[in-house]
């Protein structure tokens, strides 16, 4: 999958309407996202107000991702994060 960003997970019920996402970026569409600003910078910035999950200290993880054949190093997306500060129904 040539323009793949990242993944999507998906917890829970839809039925009951009890579900969570979860996003991941892959390291390499994050950094072209990112172009011409100091990656780590971000990447810390990012962490330190939440955004991206961090790991034993580290901003990413190491998941199994079948459709890629392996494991590949993928960061977290916090959602809860991103949405503060934004109006009900954003």
């Amino acid at each position: 999958m040539p323009n793949r960003q990242g993944f999507l997970k998906i917890e829970g019920n839809a039925d009951i309407e009890e579900v969570e996402y979860t996003y991941f970026f892959l390291p390499e569409p994050l950094k072209t996202l990112l172009n011409g600003l100091d990656f780590r910078s971000v990447i810390a910035g990012l962490v330190e107000i939440g955004v991206i999950v961090e790991y034993a200290n580290k901003p990413s993880k190491v998941y199994r991702v079948p459709t890629l054949g392996g494991t590949q190093r993928l960061y977290e997306i916090n959602m809860e994060a991103l949405g503060k500060g934004f109006p009900d129904g954003f």
